[in-house]
């Protein structure tokens, strides 16, 4: 082996090395992003659901509210009818 294929073999792992450790801070970085962007979708769907679970007591009431209310419109409704029936 001459001195230029030995410079030149030299360039090549050089070479090679530095693209290596290019290639691992691109994985690198790959791999945080993906982190991040898990870590990101787990805390958006914890806080929705926790958000659900904190109000569902709330609208639970709520529509419990609004049944009673129907029921007693629907009373008064009935009284209006009998009344009108017994006018007739």
């Amino acid at each position: 082996m001459n001195e230029e294929e030995k410079e030149l073999l030299e360039e090549t792992h050089r070479l090679a090395a530095e693209n290596n450790e290019i290639i691992k801070k691109f994985y690198r970085s790959h791999k945080w992003g993906r982190a991040i962007k898990i870590t990101y979708w787990v805390l958006i769907l914890g806080t929705a659901f926790g958000a659900y679970w904190l109000i569902q007591p709330y609208l639970e009431a709520i529509t419990g509210s609004i049944g009673t209310v129907r029921q007693s419109v629907e009373s008064v409704r009935n009284v209006g009818d009998s009344l009108k029936q017994l006018a007739e």
